[in-house]
Parts: C-alpha cells; sequence; structure tokens
C-alpha cells in the first residue's frame, strides 16, 4: 500500500486551527503527523546549525579569552606607562618651577638695574641742576661785567669832554692833556682788558695789579707835572681835581676787580668742581657699563642654561607625547578587539535568522566606523604633528631672532659705549688741549681773547648741558629698551607658561579619557563575560535537551521499527483469514493500522525521523492522507472464528500502545 505524500505546503485555515481539532479524540494523535515531522526536521536542522555556531561561538570564546588575556597585559603596560608619564609630568613641572624661579631672579635683577638706573638718571639731574645754577651764576657775573663797561663808557665820555674844554683852554698843556689822555685811553683800555681777565683767568691778576701799580705811578707823576703847571693855568687845577676824582674812581674799580677776582676764583672752583665731578659720573659710568656688560653675560648664560632645560623640557614632552600616541593607538586597537568581542557576542546571542543580516550590517557599519576613525585619527595626527613641525619652527625662529637680537643689542651696546667713550675722551682731551692753548694763547693775548673766552664758556656750558640732555635721553632710551626686552621676556614667559599649562590641561583630559575608555571597556569585558557565561548555560541546556531529543527519537524509532512488523505479520494474518468477509475494524485496530500505515511510509520515505521539537514529545500518530481523503479501513474479523496469531497480534499491537502512551 503506498502513501501519498503531499509536496505543497498545508492551508492557512488549517495551520490556524488549535490543537485539539487536529488530534483523535480516542488515541490523541495528530493528523497532521507528516507536516510536524517536516516541522522537526526543520527544527532538527536549526538546532544542528546553532549547534555549530555554538561550537564555533567556544572557539570564539577561547579566542577571546587569550585576547583578553592580552588586553589585560596590554592594561597593565598601560598603567605602567602612566605612572612614568606621571613621573616625568611631575619632574616637568618641577624643572618648570626651577625655570620660573629663574625667571624671577632675572626679573629681580632687572629691577635692581631699573633701580640703579633711577638713581643715575637723578644724580644726572642734580648735576644738571648745578650746571644750570652756575650757567645762571655766569650770566650774574657778566651782567655785572657789562655794568663796569657802561660805568668806564661814561666816564670816557667825561674825560673826553673835559680834555677837549682844556685844549681850548691851555694850547700849551694840550700836549700833556693829549699824552694823560693817551694815558687815560691806555690806561681804561688796560682796565677793559683786566676786566676780560678777570672774568676768564684769575691767573693774570698779578700782572694786572702791576699796570693799575704803574698807572697809579704815572697818574701820580702826571699830578706832580699839573702842580708844576698850577700858576699856568687854573684849569690845570682843575683838571688835577679831576685827575683825582679818577684816581679815586680807579681804585674803586680796583676793588671792585679783586672783588670780580674772588668771583672769578670762586667759578674757577666751581668749575673744577663740576668737571671732577664729570670724571666721577664719567667714571661711575665705566663701572656701570662694566657691570651692566657682566649682567648681560650673566643673564646669557642664564638664558642658555634656561634654554637648553626648555630644550630638555620639550624633549621629554616629546617623549611623553610619542608615549602617548602609542597608548592611544593602543587603546584604539583595543577599541577594535573590544568592539569586535562585542560584535561577536551580540552575534552568539542574537536568533538564527536575524543573525547574518545584522551580522553583515554590523560589520558594515563597523567597516565605515573603523575607516572614519582611522580617517579622523590619520587627520589627527597629521595636524598634531603639523602644530608640533610648525610649534618647533616657531620655537627655533623666535630662539634664533632672540639670540640675533641679544647679539646685535650687545655688539650695538657696547659699539656705542665704546664710541661715547672715545668720543668723550677725544673731546675732553682736545678741550683739554684747547684750554692749555687757550691759556697760554689768554696769557699772551688776554685783552682781545676775554669776550671770545665768555662766550666759549657759555657755548661750552651750552655744550655741557645739551651733552647732558642727550645722556639723560641715551639713558632714557637704554631703559626704554630694557624695558622693552623685559616686557617681551615676560610675554614670552607667560606664552611659555600658557602653553604648558595647555599641554597639561590636554594630557590630563586625554588621561582622564583614556582611564573611561578603559573603564567602560572593561564593563564591556565584563558583560561579555558574563553573556559567554550565559551562553555557556544556555548551550550546556540545549545540549541536554538535544540528547534527550535524541533518546526519544530513538526509542520511537525502535517501538516504530516493532510497530510496523507486528501490523505488517496482522494484516498478512488478517488477509489470509478473512478476505471475502469485510468489517467494520474497532477503532483501536484502525488507530493501530492507522499507526501502522503511517509508520511504513515513514520507513519508506528517504529522510528518515529526526529529533524535532521540545522535550516530552513522544506521543505521535501515523496517517497516510488528510483527513479529507478517504482511507480504506480493514475488514472486520468475525467473532465467531478467532485465531490465535490476530490474538498475538492485537496483544502485542496494545502492550506498544500502551508503553508508547507510557514514553
Amino acid at each position: 500500500m503506498k502513501i501519498q505524500i503531499p509536496s505543497y505546503p498545508l492551508p492557512v485555515e488549517i495551520q490556524q486551527m488549535e490543537r485539539g481539532e487536529t488530534e483523535c479524540q480516542y488515541c490523541g494523535v495528530s493528523y497532521l503527523i507528516l507536516h510536524e515531522f517536516q516541522r522537526m526536521q526543520q527544527r532538527l536542522a536549526e538546532a544542528e546549525r546553532r549547534l555549530e555556531e555554538l561550537r564555533g561561538s567556544a572557539e570564539r570564546e577561547s579566542s577571546l579569552r587569550a585576547q583578553l588575556l592580552e588586553a589585560t597585559a596590554r592594561h597593565s603596560l598601560l598603567q605602567e606607562r602612566e605612572r612614568d608619564l606621571g613621573l616625568q609630568l611631575a619632574e616637568g613641572t618641577r624643572g618648570h618651577e626651577l625655570v620660573r624661579g629663574e625667571r624671577e631672579l632675572c626679573e629681580r635683577q632687572l629691577e635692581d638695574e631699573q633701580a640703579q638706573r633711577r638713581a643715575l638718571s637723578v644724580r644726572c639731574e642734580r648735576q644738571q641742576q648745578a650746571l644750570q645754577r652756575s650757567g645762571c651764576v655766569l650770566r650774574s657775573s657778566h651782567q655785572e661785567l657789562q655794568t663796569m663797561r657802561t660805568h668806564l663808557s661814561h666816564l670816557k665820555a667825561f674825560w673826553e669832554d673835559w680834555s677837549g674844554k682844556l685844549m681850548q683852554n691851555n694850547m700849551a698843556a694840550m700836549t700833556d692833556l693829549l699824552k694823560l689822555h693817551q694815558k687815560v685811553g691806555t690806561k681804561e683800555a688796560e682796565l677793559e682788558r683786566l676786566q676780560g681777565e678777570v672774568l676768564e683767568l684769575g691767573v693774570c691778576l698779578s700782572s694786572s695789579r702791576q699796570q693799575v701799580r704803574s698807572l697809579q705811578e704815572q697818574s701820580d707823576s702826571q699830578q706832580a707835572e699839573l702842580r708844576l703847571a698850577q700858576g699856568a693855568d687854573t684849569h690845570v687845577q682843575r683838571m688835577k681835581e679831576e685827575v683825582r676824582s679818577l684816581n679815586m674812581n680807579l681804585k674803586k674799580s680796583q676793588s671792585d676787580c679783586k672783588h670780580v677776582e674772588d668771583q672769578l676764583q670762586m667759578r674757577c672752583r666751581e668749575v673744577e668742581e663740576l668737571r671732577s665731578g664729570q670724571i666721577q659720573c664719567e667714571r661711575e659710568q665705566r663701572a656701570t657699563l662694566q657691570r651692566l656688560s657682566q649682567d648681560l653675560r650673566e643673564k646669557e648664560e642664564n638664558w642658555l642654561s634656561c634654554q637648553q632645560r626648555c630644550d630638555a623640557l620639550q624633549e621629554q614632552l616629546l617623549s611623553w607625547q610619542q608615549s602617548q600616541e602609542e597608548l592611544t593607538r593602543r587603546l584604539w586597537r583595543s577599541e577594535g578587539e573590544s568592539a569586535t568581542l562585542g560584535e561577536a557576542l551580540q552575534q552568539a546571542t542574537d536568533r538564527a535568522a536575524t543573525m547574518e543580516t545584522h551580522r553583515q550590517e554590523m560589520s558594515v557599519t563597523h567597516s565605515h566606523e573603523v575607516q572614519r576613525l582611522e580617517e579622523s585619527f590619520k587627520k589627527r595626527q597629521q595636524e598634531a604633528e603639523q602644530e608640533r613641525i610648525q610649534v618647533q619652527a616657531d620655537l627655533d625662529q623666535q630662539r634664533a631672532l632672540l639670540g640675533l637680537q641679544l647679539k646685535e643689542r650687545e655688539i650695538e651696546l657696547r659699539r656705542e659705549a665704546a664710541l661715547e667713550l672715545d668720543i668723550e675722551r677725544q673731546k675732553n682731551q682736545e678741550l683739554l688741549n684747547k684750554y692749555h692753548q687757550e691759556h697760554q694763547h689768554l696769557q699772551m693775548k688776554l685783552p682781545s681773547l676775554v669776550q671770545l673766552a665768555t662766550q666759549e664758556l657759555q657755548r661750552e656750558v651750552v655744550a655741557l648741558q645739551e651733552r647732558v640732555e642727550e645722556a639723560r635721553m641715551w639713558l632714557a632710551e637704554q631703559e626704554q629698551r630694557r624695558e622693552e626686552e623685559a616686557k617681551c621676556l615676560r610675554e614670552e614667559a607667560r606664552a611659555l607658561e600658557k602653553q604648558l599649562a595647555q599641554e597639561r590641561s590636554a594630557g590630563q583630559v586625554e588621561l582622564q579619557h583614556m582611564q573611561q575608555k578603559h573603564q567602560q571597556r572593561a564593563l564591556q569585558l565584563a558583560e561579555t563575560l558574563r553573556e559567554l557565561e550565559q551562553l555557556k548555560s544556555h548551550s550546556a541546556a540545549l545540549q541536554e535537551e538535544m540528547e534527550l531529543l535524541q533518546e526519544t527519537v530513538r526509542r520511537e524509532c525502535e517501538e516504530r521499527e516493532g510497530l510496523t512488523a507486528a501490523l505488517s505479520e496482522a494484516k498478512e494474518q488478517l488477509l489470509q483469514l478473512s478476505p471475502h468477509v469485510p468489517q467494520r475494524p474497532s477503532p483501536r485496530a484502525a488507530a493501530a493500522a492507522a499507526a501502522a500505515a503511517a509508520a511504513a511510509a515513514a520507513a519508506a520515505s528517504p529522510r528518515g525521523p529526526q529529533a524535532g521539537s521540545r522535550e516530552r514529545r513522544s506521543r505521535a500518530s501515523w496517517h497516510g492522507q488528510s483527513q479529507s481523503q478517504s482511507t480504506p479501513t480493514l475488514p472486520r474479523l468475525a467473532r465467531e472464528r478467532p485465531s490465535s496469531s490476530a490474538s498475538e497480534a492485537h496483544r502485542r499491537i496494545t502492550l506498544l500502545l500502551s508503553r508508547n502512551d507510557r514514553v
């Protein structure tokens, strides 16, 4: 008997029917046993595929454990490197504090130098005030000399008037009066020369005194001659009286000359004091220049040491950055590994239907993310490298510019100081030579050079004032330059401090970010381990369920083989005993026959029985066609002629069914 197996799926109405509608009310066997076998085969195939995936997941789990061990080792190495980086950062902060202390010392030294410069400027101002006071005194003395000259000019005019009158009155005494007038003119010239000598130098006072004495003797002789000529003319007596008055005026002028000589001596002393003060100022300026040059050398040495320390700090920073880059690379690698582990665990926990699609999507997204992260990391690395190169180039340029500027400034200062010293020496030497020559020339030609000497003194005073002003301006410019240099150095130091603080904050932020990532990865690894344990337990349960299903299938196959053998024997016996008496079989016999036919169909099918669904599903029924088709019934045996073989077959069938029910 052949059983037709449908090659098409069940209708939707039958699939949506309840379990009680598709089961037999007598034996409890489902009419859709073939469809259930197909579903069991599908489930068995799915279970086998899951088993294979679980086996692959076990291998992946072992690989993931090895990777986890490697990640823990890398994490320990990263922690050690973080400690080393912390120590290096502490050393860098200490070096930065030392540099800051040295910078503060340099600032203090600069403040001391500024205070010294201020003291020098105050001293120069005092000297300038003293020179101004001396100029005022010289101006007052010049005014007094001008008043004396006006008085002498008035006396000369008066004398000329009286000499004309005497010439008109007495022709005989005209020659004597002319001589006296000439002598008086010479005396007046001598007095003027003496006044000029009094203004410029006090050395020629002795010669002027001798000349005054000779004039007095001449005046005495003139008075004697006038006395001899008293009898000649009364006008001569008047002349004598006038001569006496002139003598009195001469005495007064001599006293005034003495007073002027004393004032000139005082002025000469003040000029000598000013010269000595100027020489002392020059010496102090030389000493200050030497001290400043030494300070500049010391500052250059300190700057070189600071530069070396900055280089060392930069090297440490570069090494730290390289170590940070290595850490970031390893972290990225660990992130990629953890991501792959998470994806593998997620793929293991997902269902079989959505596994492939989800894995493909995740692989695509992961590849895109990895590419994006790699591109961003490369871009960041390139930007960081470019920034580092640019910062290094800027630092090199700034160092070179600072070195060149310092060298140029030092050379300029030295040249300017040397030139100023040479110029001042030459000027002083020229002034000394000029003073010696002028002194000698004045000793030879005093009267003609008195006014020139006063003018030259005034010019020299003005020149000295201009020099003092120039020196003050030069000192102010030097102070401004040095203040600007100090400001530049302070700004550079502040910029370096800000850069170090930014790098330090960036390093701390990166370390915190790395720690957070590490914690997240540790949590992810813990979650993956938990999921692996759950998967292990689930796989163990599935394995037990699979073994139980295989055992039940094996038992069912054995029972089916026994049933098929018994049913075939029963069929043969029934066909031999009663081929002509068709009877309606009992429900039990019909169920047994249907079961035997289904077992025969299942044995004849090439698929064979396989383990399918959950445990405790050992009950099954067999049927050849669907419920709508008419199944041929076996002939019913007559009660009058029972057979021993039929009873034995019936007994065996009942035993097998009862055993099946028990299972």
